[in-house]
């Protein structure tokens, strides 16, 4: 797997891993059997989760003996099966589509590598891909993106070039630019981009 394909993996996982994390967060902080307990309980509850010093195994243990003393130890082993649960599938899919991103993104580099074809035959094929796997290729091309703009960002931190060769720099970020622009999201590329790269590399216009 080349380095390009790892970035791209990780821009997703890192994706994936923080909708997990809003899913725990929601969960554990919003449980229905909070409004079977007293107040003096709640607080309770939330100074256990809320205690960023305590492991997950920790605060599962305490969190046993506080639904033990309110009884409420069903609702609180539900709630930790459904959370394990959803991780467990959140994982499973987030296996299956990086397997598939990779495939996708082979297919798609070997589309690109190929000169025996126009570039509307390229974006044929392209189009055929995006038909096909919709999702994939809306994962793939957000990641491309993002490539994108680190490759801009690697360009320009170069030591204060001198004007002709900050200009040079610039052009090629801004012909990366169109490339993306032409290949990904068929929009129209800024006149003005190659200009306002130093803060907005990709500045399109829709």
């Amino acid at each position: 797997m080349n380095s390009r394909m790892k970035l791209l993996i990780s821009f997703f996982f890192f994706a994936v891993t923080a909708a997990q994390l809003h899913y725990y967060w929601s969960k554990y902080l919003h449980p229905d059997f909070l409004m079977d307990v007293s107040r003096e309980s709640r607080l309770d509850y939330l100074k256990v989760f809320l205690n960023k010093t305590l492991t997950i195994a920790e605060q599962k243990e305490k969190l046993r003996a506080w639904a033990k003393k309110n009884n409420v130890t069903r609702q609180v082993e539900n709630l930790f099966f459904q959370v394990g649960s959803k991780m467990i599938e959140a994982n499973e899919n987030l296996a299956k589509m990086i397997d598939a991103v990779s495939k996708a993104f082979k297919i798609l580099t070997k589309n690109m590598k190929n000169e025996n074809q126009s570039m509307p035959q390229m974006k044929k094929n392209i189009e055929k891909l995006k038909k096909e796997q919709p999702t994939v290729y809306n994962v793939l091309s957000f990641a491309m993106k993002q490539v994108m703009l680190e490759m801009s960002k690697d360009f320009l931190a170069q030591s204060e070039p001198r004007a002709p060769a900050k200009r040079r720099l610039q052009r090629k970020v801004y012909h990366a630019h169109v490339i993306y622009c032409s290949t990904f999201c068929h929009c129209k590329p800024s006149h003005n981009a190659s200009k306002n790269f130093e803060t907005h590399p990709f500045d399109v216009e829709l």
